[in-house]
């Protein structure tokens, strides 16, 4: 069961034999987040004696198949709360939002720096909650759009200043190659890819969208948003099951495979950030849906 999968982790990423791994902790809520994480990892990996520590809170994570010994893995859900809470890490990575506001609280321990890291290139303000990121104590930039954007929300509310690092996009630069080594671009291809606010494109003009692209003769693959997968699941079985006998449609849940992404030609969305990685990485043709605009704050 997976309560003592998780008992045995717990008492594993506190035992003494990873106190040196544990000084670096990265989190993730699922296997999803690791494409984010990826180039920090390997660039600790390459450039320093470091061992890690990567928690997780998806029990069939593929980061348990990686054989990296330096990498110590461990799976935790509902007791990640706690081990937030009493970590020792000297820095303790994230990509998630909200730090402290719900269950997920900073650590006790004034030692540990709260690293948030970016998984959009959006602008902060529209993408993200109020107050996303207000409680860590630095935040990994993709540019200085998002660093002034940041800092402007600590003068308007007298929050303690961020350190604000401008690293760029690592997950941009991973497909950038996967693109130029493995994947062709096909032409009669459309990927479909909404984002998750309320609105998008699931929720309001799915099925004409994916009738009229097939009775065209494009093939069509759809993308849920992994927050889609988690709050929407029967719309999104919905649409899987309606279009299920139609050979050109694929419904695509595995957001780790990016072969959906690199197969196709043109991208269909609304307000997601995969936008801006489509654009950059593909430089092929962007249609935007006006949807609801998605405004978090």
């Amino acid at each position: 069961m997976k309560i003592f999968r998780e008992t045995i982790d717990l008492n594993r990423y506190f035992s003494s034999e990873n106190t040196s791994a544990r000084r670096i902790t990265f989190y993730a809520e699922s296997a999803f987040y690791y494409r984010y994480f990826s180039g920090y990892i390997d660039y600790i990996l390459k450039n320093s004696p470091y061992d890690l520590c990567y928690i997780t809170s998806e029990a069939s994570d593929p980061i348990f198949k990686n054989d990296n010994k330096r990498i110590k893995k461990f799976y935790a859900a509902s007791f990640f709360p706690y081990i937030a809470k009493h970590t020792d890490a000297r820095a303790l990575v994230y990509t998630m939002d909200d730090l402290h506001q719900f269950a997920v609280k900073r650590s006790s321990n004034k030692n540990v720096e709260h690293i948030y890291a970016m998984h959009a290139m959006n602008s902060t303000t529209m993408s993200h909650r109020d107050g996303a990121f207000d409680y860590y104590d630095s935040v990994f930039c993709v540019g200085p759009y998002q660093k002034e954007e940041i800092l402007l929300r600590e003068q308007k509310y007298s929050l303690s200043h961020k350190k604000l690092v401008e690293v760029g996009y690592p997950y941009l630069d991973d497909i950038m190659k996967q693109k130029i080594i493995n994947h062709p671009t096909n032409s009669n291809t459309v990927l479909v890819a909404p984002s998750w606010h309320e609105g998008n494109i699931f929720e309001t003009c799915i099925i004409p969208l994916v009738q009229s692209l097939l009775m065209s003769g494009f093939k069509v693959i759809a993308r849920p948003h992994d927050e889609m997968l988690k709050q929407r699941p029967e719309l999104v079985s919905s649409i899987s099951k309606r279009f299920e006998n139609e050979k050109l449609f694929v419904f695509e849940t595995n957001l780790g495979n990016v072969e959906s992404v690199q197969s196709a030609s043109l991208l269909i969305a609304d307000w997601g950030g995969i936008v801006f990685e489509w654009a950059f990485t593909k430089e092929c043709p962007v249609m935007l849906i006006n949807t609801n605009m998605k405004i978090q704050n």
